[in-house]
């Protein structure tokens, strides 16, 4: 009689993997941030964190958060300031945050959230290449690593790398969902979607979203669960989208303006 693997084996083995993976990169990695090129935008999305983080410790009045013109909620920016806070670089908050005056030590600190959460996107990547086929890994890691957008999003603090990794792991949570019947992972995906959301206004957490709310009709057997099941979601992918983009719910309607505008402009 053959042995078997026990499917908690096998799933910790691929999980571990991609842990070991994403460590062995970011150590890699992560001595380039100060010597990358520095693009225009950073400093303003790193002003954006600073204003934000002062007016959620209360310091700071919300009419006095800039807004971008367009497609800039403040999830991105929520994980930037926090990154910032933990590695007790966080500094006084310019009054215009394209001004903001930031040392080569401030700008890492920043930069290390964007590589780490661009660092979690592959690690979601790689769990789902194990569980396709083994082989599939390298060449995946591969490709993105070659791949001049997702190493130089991964090194500074464009808000791209933010959406690319949580929609990315939303649909990989999803995959989990599907293959695990597990709760959990319909619940990360929730999470990882309200994130991605917030991080930027684009189409891909739009359509990664109406995807994962068909699967859930498809996958669920009864109206009842089904409902439940959307419900839930719905309501995680809010939480974590207000949760981290507060000033955005504060002033929505300035929020929808932002977006609107450009859009009647074109």
């Amino acid at each position: 009689m053959r042995n078997t693997i026990h499917p908690k084996v096998v799933f910790s083995v691929k999980i571990l993997t991609a842990i070991l993976l994403t460590v062995l990169l970011f150590v890699l990695l992560e001595p380039l941030l100060p010597y990358h090129h520095l693009h225009g935008d950073e400093r303003y999305y790193i002003g954006r964190a600073l204003q934000n983080l002062e007016f959620i410790q209360g310091k700071r009045p919300p009419n006095k958060v800039w807004f971008s013109r367009g497609n800039h909620p403040f999830s991105a920016e929520f994980i930037i300031g926090t990154s910032l806070l933990l590695q007790g670089k966080a500094v006084a908050a310019p009054g215009n945050p394209w001004k903001v005056n930031i040392t080569e030590d401030q700008l890492v600190a920043a930069r290390r959230s964007a590589l780490t959460t661009g660092l979690i996107g592959l690690a979601s990547i790689v769990y789902l290449s194990l569980s396709l086929n083994f082989l599939a890994v390298p060449a995946v890691v591969l490709y993105l690593l070659s791949s001049p957008g997702f190493v130089d999003f991964s090194l500074r603090c464009m808000l791209d790398i933010y959406v690319a990794s949580f929609t990315t792991l939303s649909l990989v949570s999803i995959y989990w969902y599907v293959t695990k019947k597990s709760r959990k992972a319909l619940h990360m995906s929730a999470l990882s979607l309200g994130l991605a959301i917030g991080s930027k206004t684009s189409w891909d957490p739009i359509i990664a979203g109406v995807i994962i709310l068909l699967t859930i009709v498809l996958i669920e057997t009864h109206v009842k669960d089904k409902l439940s099941a959307i419900i839930k979601f719905t309501a995680l992918a809010s939480l974590s989208f207000i949760a981290t983009s507060t000033i955005t719910i504060v002033r929505l309607e300035d929020h929808i303006r932002s977006v609107l505008v450009p859009m009647e402009a074109g």
